[in-house]
């Protein structure tokens, strides 16, 4: 039987840190409108939110993986990347199929690298947290043999870049099915897809587009795309 996981991106409503691989000469001059807390837009240089970013001491992270299935449908079970006990001694059935009857669903609880008022940092760690996914995923494939036939990823907003990293960087399969939802446009460039959800992270990737040329993408960035309400915000006010 086939086996499905769906990841649900938490925690983002987040935001920067300097990743010492980005190659930020391609930004200079350019400049973007990125949100603060309060959702309102701030023209800044890219060049000078790098500089930002490289002020600040970057933290690492630990990305955590709660399990949901039929048998714990309300207290997640969590379980680390490596840890082989903790995934035998949990729910988790590499024979049930996800979304309908037995099902496994993991929350990747990315907080420590979005759980901040600075959006351009946490921009910055979706790629680190898109690892810890990746690697997670070839854990789950190593010890019980999971299938990337069924295996979804759906991320909201930074989280659609945080699985569009995970598909790139799985090792042992690939990734059946990605949904963005509304994925995240400040600091992310339709022309640089190696640095954002794109078409080749999964065999299917759609987005659902719904803020589309504010803080969303409003061209189609994967294989298909989906524009709720003609996936304009601005709709939803008049």
């Amino acid at each position: 039987m086939k086996i499905v996981l769906a990841a649900l991106l938490l925690g983002l409503t987040a935001v920067l840190a300097y990743s010492a691989d980005d190659d930020l000469d391609d930004y200079i001059d350019e400049w973007v409108l990125v949100p603060d807390v309060n959702y309102n837009m701030h023209l800044i240089s890219v060049q000078d939110s790098a500089f930002q970013e490289a002020l600040a001491n970057r933290a690492d992270f630990k990305v955590d993986f709660v399990l949901f299935t039929k048998d714990n449908p309300k207290v997640g079970q969590e379980i680390s990347s490596g840890d082989a006990n903790a995934l035998r001694n949990s729910n988790f059935n590499p024979k049930n199929p996800t979304p309908r009857g037995e099902y496994n669903i993991f929350v990747v609880d990315w907080e420590g690298g979005a759980k901040t008022i600075n959006y351009i940092a946490a921009s910055k760690n979706t790629k680190e947290a898109g690892k810890q996914l990746a690697s997670f995923i070839d854990f789950l494939n190593v010890e019980t043999g999971m299938s990337f036939n069924t295996l979804y990823l759906i991320g909201h907003s930074l989280g659609s870049h945080v699985v569009g990293y995970a598909g790139k960087y799985v090792t042992r399969g690939k990734v059946n099915t990605i949904f963005g939802l509304d994925p995240a446009l400040p600091l992310f460039f339709f022309d640089k897809p190696e640095k954002r959800l794109a078409v080749g992270d999964a065999l299917y990737v759609e987005s659902i587009q719904t803020n589309g040329g504010m803080l969303g993408f409003d061209k189609p960035i994967g294989n298909a795309a989906f524009y709720p309400n003609w996936g304009d915000w601005w709709m939803f006010t008049y």
